[in-house]
């Protein structure tokens, strides 16, 4: 099958919304949950002689950036323009030598998240949606805009708290999901006024349950390049507990849940984690519960690489079979959730990688690992 591929980034200035279009010569975007801030790293030519709008000397921090694919299947069709990465230009990095590239590190709007402070101590004592909870916090953020049109019912806290000066907007996010049992994402949905970023709605819904029609993962046909699929038991748990705040001169606060019919069958394989801004029992059993019913159970996951497609999704539900794969007793073939996508584009290639049923652990993921535990060893330091 052959394809025409077109590329573009536009580098949108924030406060004039003067445009700029260097050119692309690779980048690779990332986009996982659970929450995560994406990101694009986006390597681009030095200044074009004759060209002024695409001069990379013109583009500075935080300025706003969608990298777009065109894909025909007839290069006389109509070139229509798909994003694959949203956000801001976060770092730049040039060098002197064979030639002189430019190489963008840009991270996903959702990034305001873990800079954005709740600057309240506010507790929710009764049961309340986290639809409710996300609403009325999201006064923190100055980029990000909450409306009910984006956000879904369902998901209950049972007790919320936040502490002032202690909890960022990514934590509740983060909260969120767990709760959830990690069935639930936040994301979010830049929308556009005469091709201006316009606003930057939260999004809060549930994974797809309904496998997407846009594309299926099927070995002998021309979108599926290569694949690998394993089962890993021993990540299963069957007893999870979850620790929180410790206020002065009480105990820990503390919650616990466990899978009796799975311990008779595998013994008692337990985890623990410190949430050290949760601040009520029920909601650490309730945050325990939710980890469990993803942890419990032996999954198969995958990773695979598909012909560039701009309509992959985190939380897609997509169908899945391989034949020539068999593990745990039978041949891959169902529906699996999308926990993540990477777009890899190069002058010639646009290819695809999705993780599917967990995801695969990158070394962006550990530098990641890495701040959020400086993070939390901060905040336990503010008492």
């Amino acid at each position: 099958m052959i394809r025409w591929i077109e590329t573009r980034l536009v580098v949108e200035k924030p406060l004039t919304h003067e445009k700029f279009y260097p050119k692309i010569l690779a980048a690779t975007t990332q986009a996982s949950a659970p929450f995560s801030i994406s990101y694009a790293e986006i390597q681009v030519v030095s200044n074009a002689i004759g060209s002024t709008s695409s001069y990379i000397s013109q583009i500075k921090f935080d300025d706003i950036v969608r990298l777009q694919v065109s894909i025909k299947m007839n290069p006389n069709e109509r070139t229509v323009w798909q994003d694959i990465f949203q956000g801001r230009v976060m770092d730049m990095y040039g060098e002197y030598g064979t030639s002189n590239d430019v190489t963008l590190y840009c991270q996903g709007h959702e990034v305001e998240a873990e800079t954005a402070l709740i600057e309240e101590t506010k507790a929710y004592t009764a049961p309340t949606d986290a639809k409710t909870v996300l609403s009325y916090f999201s006064k923190y953020l100055t980029r990000l805009t909450y409306s009910s049109s984006y956000a879904d019912t369902g998901i209950i806290f049972p007790t919320y708290d936040s502490t002032a000066g202690q909890t960022y907007m990514s934590d509740l996010f983060s909260d969120m999901e767990k709760v959830s049992g990690e069935d639930w994402h936040i994301t979010v949905v830049p929308t556009y006024s005469n091709k201006n970023l316009s606003t930057v709605y939260l999004q809060w819904k549930p994974f797809s349950t309904v496998p997407t029609t846009q594309y299926k993962i099927i070995e002998g046909t021309s979108r599926l390049i290569n694949a690998d699929f394993s089962t890993e038991g021993k990540g299963v748990r069957t007893a999870y507990r979850v620790n929180g705040d410790t206020p002065s001169g009480s105990p820990q606060y503390t919650g616990y849940a466990e899978d009796a019919a799975l311990i008779s069958q595998y013994g008692k394989r337990s985890a623990v984690d410190t949430q050290a801004w949760v601040k009520s029992n029920t909601l650490c059993a309730s945050i325990a519960s939710g980890i469990l019913s993803e942890e419990k159970l032996l999954k198969v996951s995958g990773q695979v690489t598909i012909i560039g497609t701009p309509e992959a999704a985190v939380g897609d539900l997509v169908y899945c079979k391989i034949p020539s794969i068999s593990l745990n007793g039978s041949s891959i073939e169902g529906n699996f959730t999308v926990y993540r996508v990477q777009h890899i584009l190069s002058e010639n290639e646009f290819d695809t990688s999705l993780d599917l049923g967990k995801i695969r652990k990158t070394p962006y993921d550990y530098l990641g690992q890495v701040s959020q535990t400086a993070k939390i060893c901060k905040k336990n330091q503010v008492k």
